[in-house]
């Protein structure tokens, strides 16, 4: 055991003495960073876009000193320019990804709110046609107290005045007695399931005659019976089953019914997993882990979310709360938006954003807004405004399939990292093409693509997404 011991300790002693260690201070970011440089190797460095190689013996004898110096001196005029733009590229795409992910379920959800809503809106208004059938005094004035006897008989008391009926259900058909008034019929009752029931329809305290109506089983009575159907058959997308319904009774139960499907909004829970290829060089394929959910009221009025990604590489967390305010005309839609990233380096950024949509027409929505970001990278702190804009488009190509495109720019006129910048960054565009396919009527898989592109110079980084949305 002390043998192999030993040898591992040989080993370690030689690995670590096979390479040279070079710690210096970041100017940009006043962060400690390390070199390590290979023994009989060497090491590349990129310093404000210079490259050199340097091998344990430069960095020894001072080379790497005196070169830094030298670049430090050619760009004193702005001896962070290049970290301040790659930084504020990184930060401001990080910023447009989670907007466009905003948006797209924002519009996601609106849709699903207005088809609730259309459904809500039925339902009440079946409610509100039918509420002078169950009595001619209407919902307000009946009173439906039931009553069982010794015998089995069920007495049902009306109200005390108008043209409300008392029913009683008897083994026999006997015609009531006339205490004067204008004669009515009554709707009847719902037996069930199993042979007809006679009813016999006694006069109601007012002093009308109500006459008497016999029906067969299975059959509703009234137009309340039919309303319950109606009502459950809206919602439920089928046929009323089990048993009768009978006055008003079945409709408040239905109405319940009605209140419990309509009453919670819309929900939408996404997650999404994202390829990134850089085109630097230099940066490796990341990936990004995405997870939204986004309730919407009964009306489609008012949509909030979270949003959650995580970006290997870079390693930072992104969590972004955002709200949306549509208008009765749903033609504006005001949306805002808190995001805070950060890195396992506590590098941080906050970034509010504002942002105003207006829908032209049924497909096609323009829109503009600001962010304003404050961090630290580093030991510096970081401050940068920047203006979005930009178009969004959505079609349906099949019942089962539907593709959106939209396309964002953002420009940032004012940074302050090392030193304040005015002017200084380009525009950014990102492209942004997304395919849902419909699996089942709560289910959709999702394909999109993207990707960033810094005008007159190249795209940054291209992105593939792929996931799902369910709904609830």
């Amino acid at each position: 055991m002390k043998k192999w011991i030993s040898l591992f300790i040989f080993f370690v002693s030689l690995q670590v003495s096979a390479q040279y260690s070079y710690t210096y201070t970041d100017p940009c970011t006043l962060q400690s960073k390390s070199v390590f440089v290979p023994a009989g190797g060497g090491v590349t460095v990129n310093y404000f876009d210079n490259y050199n190689t340097f091998s344990a013996l430069d960095f020894s004898s001072g080379a790497f000193d005196n070169w830094i110096a030298q670049v430090s001196q050619q760009n004193s005029s702005a001896p962070c320019s290049q970290v301040t733009t790659a930084l504020v590229n990184n930060v401001t795409s990080a910023v447009v990804s989670n907007t466009v992910g905003i948006i797209t379920n924002v519009v996601a959800i609106s849709s699903l709110a207005q088809s609730m809503a259309s459904i809500s809106s039925s339902i009440g208004s079946s409610m509100s046609a039918t509420a002078g059938g169950i009595s001619n005094t209407g919902i307000g004035n009946a009173v439906d107290n039931n009553q069982s006897n010794s015998n089995g008989k069920s007495d049902n008391t009306g109200s005390t005045g108008g043209n409300q009926t008392n029913n009683q259900n008897q083994g026999s058909t006997t015609p009531s007695p006339t205490t004067g008034g204008n004669p009515s019929s009554s709707g009847g009752t719902s037996t069930g399931q199993g042979g007809s029931t006679p009813s016999t329809n006694q006069p109601a305290q007012g002093g009308e005659q109500t006459s008497q109506s016999t029906v067969d089983s299975g059959s509703s009575s009234g137009a309340s019976g039919n309303t319950a159907n109606s009502i459950s058959n809206s919602i439920d997308g089928g046929s009323s089953e089990g048993g009768s319904s009978s006055g008003g009774g079945s409709t408040s139960s239905s109405k319940k019914q009605a209140a419990a499907k309509t009453s919670s909004g819309s929900l939408i829970a996404s997650g999404d997993m994202v390829a990134i290829s850089s085109t630097d060089g230099e940066t490796a394929n990341q990936y990004k882990i995405v997870a939204s959910i986004t309730h919407a009221n009964t009306r489609g009025t008012r949509i909030k979310g979270v949003l959650f990604n995580y970006t290997t590489g870079a390693n930072n967390i992104n969590v972004t709360l955002y709200k949306s305010w549509i208008n009765k005309t749903r033609s504006l839609n005001t949306i805002a938006a808190n995001s805070t990233m950060m890195d396992f380096e506590k590098n941080i950024f906050n970034t509010t954003t504002g942002l105003e949509s207006y829908k032209i027409n049924k497909s096609i929505t323009a829109m503009f807004g600001l962010n304003f970001t404050l961090g630290k990278m580093g030991e510096r702190n970081f401050y940068n405004l920047s203006s979005v804009g930009g178009g969004h488009v959505s079609t349906k190509v099949t019942d089962r399939i539907s593709t959106s495109f939209l396309v964002l720019a953002i420009y940032s006129p004012f940074t302050q990292f090392y030193d304040g910048k005015w002017f200084g960054a380009g525009i950014l565009f990102v492209p942004f093409n997304s395919w849902d396919f419909k699996i089942t009527k709560t289910f959709k898989y999702n394909v999109s693509f993207t990707g960033v592109y810094e005008m007159n110079q190249s795209f940054l980084n291209y992105q593939i997404l792929t996931g799902g949305k369910i709904s609830f």
